[in-house]
């Protein structure tokens, strides 16, 4: 599939003969049209048979029903809006209005289980429209050569009142978005602190709150991120759960191109963040380390890696990893 897209930037601050209205400067006007997409699996349009153990004998039983008339969903959106700083760009303004229609909207629709297929199936089941707008405010509290402190709160206005299929606790449900931010401290090339929240629009309940520094040189550094999500979702849809996981790294130089590197994930999850959670409030996740030589010109790393749950590809267990990287090469 080919998903087109185009955009158009102008900056009228840029004009010499920019005279800095109400204290606007600078000021930029943008425009985008794109598409994009999802493609059914490559069996989802199979009917499929799952093998079957018993007593007496092997089987097959029912496991995907397919659908031979299964196309790919397409995503059309237009938008416009534009970026503007006042105060000598301490204060930053964002507006957006957008436009997007979803063509053959891929759903797993579960069909009736009498047929023996209890499996959900992707059905392509319309069209969706929708329209609406994104304001955000950025604001330099403190902007020295050696010193910035920024921050940015954004929030969206959905005008059509149609129901949405995003379950509630994505923040994403009703007509206004619930309200997300960053803040960001950096101090020279040093230490770097961000935030990143999400707040209910009803009850400024945290949704999200994740914290993430790194400490140290681009060569030689410590970086820690600690990251928890009570969305509420009351659905079960898996992907949204509450999850609380705090990750670990670093790195150090230890000579002109070398340098040695490790990493961990831990799953903080318990039961009062997620009730019908297994794990005991402190499960590893995984674990990383390795050795690195680059320069210039090549680069090398060699890694190995303890997975201790399956995630999606990654297989539990331990594995190894080289890599080699040419660089700057030229004829």
């Amino acid at each position: 599939m080919f998903y087109p897209k185009a955009s158009l930037s102008v900056v009228p601050s840029d004009r010499q003969s920019w005279s800095s209205p109400l204290g606007v400067n600078p000021l930029r006007l943008r425009f985008a049209w794109g598409q994009s997409g999802r493609q059914p699996g490559a069996f989802d349009k199979f009917t499929t048979f799952a093998p079957l153990r018993g007593e007496l004998g092997a089987g097959l039983a029912p496991s995907n029903l397919g659908n031979p008339g299964l196309k790919p969903e397409v995503a059309t959106e237009i938008e416009g809006g534009f970026e503007a700083g006042l105060w000598r760009d301490r204060i930053g303004l964002n507006v957006t209005a957008w436009n997007r229609v979803v063509n053959d909207l891929l759903i797993a629709r579960q069909f009736p289980v009498s047929g023996g297929f209890v499996n959900t199936q992707l059905d392509n089941i319309g069209q969706v429209k929708a329209h609406g707008y994104e304001f955000g405010i950025r604001a330099f509290a403190i902007n020295r050569p050696n010193l910035t402190v920024e921050a940015t709160v954004g929030q969206s206005y959905r005008l059509n009142n149609r129901s949405t299929i995003l379950p509630q606790g994505t923040g994403l449900s009703d007509r206004f978005s619930d309200i997300v931010g960053r803040a960001d401290i950096k101090y020279r090339g040093f230490l770097t602190l961000t935030h990143r929240f999400r707040l209910n629009k009803d009850n400024l309940a945290i949704r999200r709150n994740e914290i993430e520094t790194t400490i140290g040189s681009r060569s030689t550094y410590f970086r820690a991120s600690y990251l928890r999500l009570n969305r509420d979702v009351t659905t079960g849809v898996e992907d949204l759960r509450d999850i609380e996981e705090v990750r670990l790294g670093g790195r150090v130089a230890f000579a002109r191109f070398w340098s040695v590197f490790g990493a961990t994930s831990i799953d903080l999850t318990g039961k009062d963040d997620d009730p019908t959670t297994t794990l005991n409030g402190f499960t590893p996740l995984r674990h990383r380390a390795g050795v690195a030589y680059e320069d210039d010109c090549i680069s090398i790393e060699a890694t190995w890696q303890r997975q201790y749950q399956t995630f999606g590809d990654a297989r539990r267990g331990n594995s190894f990893l080289v890599r080699l990287a040419f660089r700057n090469l030229g004829i």
